[in-house]
């Protein structure tokens, strides 16, 4: 029996040497976007946007409200969020992939509060087809939008084009012919008017987001040099719809185009 013992010993500190050997590096992650503030613990320097970091580094975040997008070569988007166990403990949550990708035609009462509720991204221009008999598109009835600016109630008339109506970055914030500042989100009510009749409908009220176009194109950048040519405009339009607001596929690539992030010419939806 005493002769066994050193033998066991032996294979048990192989294998112990093996297990060692054979551990696998932790995941590296970019980072895409912070939200909020999060610090390396061992360092004390604050998280930004082009950051490379390891899956077993230990961060801190300052806020329940803290959180940043995150991706990987091979791992994918994630999002980073504290633990409910404390702000020195992150989770890695898979991102949103799966979303509506186009809003198609506007038929009904129901459909029209649900796209017009939530966070609505803006990215100069959208056009949203509405054929909802209740609300009529004419001479005398349209739509409009009214917002807060220094304190007082500013409405704006929405274009159309047919049944499009036109969301434009630069003529909802233009006031007595002048441009203001655009915000980066911005509450607002939407009303449809009968001119005819004097009378005015509200149909909802929503965030409209107005994100620096140049940090978002610094953040699909990211996104863009981490993911595979064929998933660049899904994995893109659902980031946008989980850290902004939604966005329709084809007006996205559009845009995508247009800021050099895909080698297609797309025409402007009529």
């Amino acid at each position: 029996m005493k002769k066994i013992i050193p033998k066991v010993l032996i294979i048990c500190l192989a294998l112990i040497s093996l297990g060692t050997s054979t551990e696998l590096p932790p995941d590296k992650y970019t980072v895409i976007k912070v939200e909020g503030l999060i610090t390396y613990l061992s360092t004390g320097i604050k998280m930004n946007r082009g950051d490379h970091f390891n899956s077993n580094q230990k961060l801190q975040f300052k806020g329940a409200g803290s959180r940043a997008a995150v991706i990987s070569k091979s791992k994918g988007r994630f999002v980073l969020t504290p633990k409910k166990s404390g702000p020195t403990k992150s989770n890695l949550l898979p991102a949103m992939s799966n979303i509506s990708s186009r809003k198609g035609e506007i038929l009904n009462t129901i459909d029209l509060h649900n796209y017009f509720k939530d966070n609505l991204l803006l990215l100069g221009k959208s056009a949203v087809k509405v054929k909802v008999k209740e609300y009529p598109l004419t001479k005398d009835n349209f739509f409009y939008l009214t917002y807060q600016h220094n304190g007082e109630s500013i409405a704006k008339k929405l274009a159309f084009e047919g049944n499009d109506i036109l969301l434009e970055r630069a003529s909802i914030f233009t006031v007595d012919e002048q441009p203001i500042a655009v915000p980066a989100s911005i509450q607002v009510t939407l009303y449809h008017r009968d001119e005819t009749k004097k009378e005015s409908a509200k149909i909802s009220e929503f965030s409209l987001v107005l994100p620096s176009e140049e940090d978002l194109k610094e953040e699909l950048k990211i996104i863009q040099s981490e993911s595979k040519d064929d998933e660049f405009s899904s994995s893109a339009q659902a980031y946008l719809a989980q850290f902004y607001g939604k966005i329709d596929a084809d007006e996205l690539k559009i845009w995508l185009s247009a800021n050099s992030f895909l080698n297609v010419d797309l025409p402007n939806k009529k």
